[in-house]
């Protein structure tokens, strides 16, 4: 993306770092994509900075693509919304915070009762019974910090007058209701250290995950350079050959598709010919554990500082030993490529 939530240092004390959302813009949000649970009742709490809210600012958004409006938390002026199963179903926190200062938020819902809850700063702020009650909140969705996605194009969905700004830290889900205590723990240590229960599972990269990485990430990324005439390059992976997602690429890169079944047929099992196989992820694995990252910010944070500092001139040989590559692939008719290949970087 061209412009991106970043990693702030201004935060409530105990968060390391916080998201910041610079200004109003379809094109700065954070996604995340939970493990595959059906939710029949949760609590999320969040730290909140917002520096302007309108009639609708999206601070939390989560929804599949038969409802984008699953779980939504939203600002209007300085009250609180949420929503849990569509728009019908809401409650509200009048007059609630202030811009300008951090305020810890928490929503909870069960779906036996309906009963939900809007707690700010440890106070229990608005609640009410019978909200969806009975619902099931479905799998497979994505969350969006400071945006909200409603499913309608390729790559898009994203309304700039939704957008958030401020910044935003501390954010866990539980896919259960907290008791008050511990709502009120959560923000009485006014730090990091409580974390959701849904939120540490191992993911696997299906079809539909990868479609999603492509038209959430890459998309807007590729846009934003306003590059012409690209060419996508893929290995055969399920993922990366089912039919949705054929589709996707063939309508992004006409005629310019190089995968198994693509416009050009990639050869299986060819890590020897991709410089992220060949090079980049051995590169980067060789910089960033110097310092030892004790979490996945660092490790995200080291992992982007070192592809910045990768020097042009290595990016050229690297590309010159691609062409070698490839034209020994062609020299050889597909055969395994020599050693001494391997040793021109």
């Amino acid at each position: 993306m061209e412009r991106t939530c970043k990693l702030f240092t201004d935060v409530v004390q105990g968060c390391d770092t916080a998201l910041l959302f610079p200004m109003r813009s379809p094109k700065i949000y954070a996604s995340v994509h939970p493990a595959d649970i059906k939710l029949q009742a949760f609590t999320f709490c969040v730290w909140i900075k917002v520096t302007e809210a309108l009639e609708k600012t999206i601070v939390i958004s989560y929804g599949t693509k038969r409802n984008p409006y699953e779980i939504q938390l939203y600002l209007n002026q300085e009250s609180l919304v949420l929503v849990v199963g569509g728009d019908s179903n809401k409650i509200s926190a009048e007059n609630a915070l202030q811009t300008g200062k951090w305020s810890h938020v928490c929503g909870t819902w069960n779906s036996d009762d309906g009963k939900t809850t809007l707690w700010v700063n440890g106070e229990n702020k608005a609640a009410n019974y019978g909200l969806a009650q009975g619902h099931v909140i479905p799998d497979k969705g994505i969350f969006q910090l400071g945006q909200e996605k409603n499913g309608c194009c390729v790559g898009g969905g994203f309304d700039e007058s939704l957008s958030f700004s401020g910044k935003i830290t501390g954010f866990n889900l539980w896919d259960k209701v907290l008791s008050d205590e511990d709502i009120l723990n959560t923000t009485a240590n006014a730090d990091c250290s409580i974390r959701g229960n849904d939120n540490g599972h191992a993911i696997t990269v299906n079809s539909e995950r990868y479609l999603s990485m492509i038209q959430d990430y890459f998309q807007p990324a590729l846009e934003a350079m306003e590059l012409e005439d690209t060419w996508f390059q893929q290995d055969g992976a399920t993922a990366h050959t089912a039919r949705v997602t054929m589709n996707c690429l063939r309508q992004m890169f006409p005629g310019r598709l190089i995968s198994l079944r693509g416009d050009v047929n990639w050869p299986a099992r060819s890590p020897d010919l991709a410089p992220c196989d060949f090079f980049l992820w051995g590169y980067l694995k060789s910089k960033v554990y110097i310092n030892r990252p004790n979490t996945l910010e660092d490790l995200r944070y080291n992992i982007e500082a070192e592809i910045g500092r990768i020097p042009v001139d290595m990016l050229v040989r690297v590309h010159e030993n691609f062409r070698k590559r490839m034209q020994q692939c062609v020299d050889s008719e597909g055969r395994h490529l020599p050693d001494t290949l391997f040793k021109t970087m």
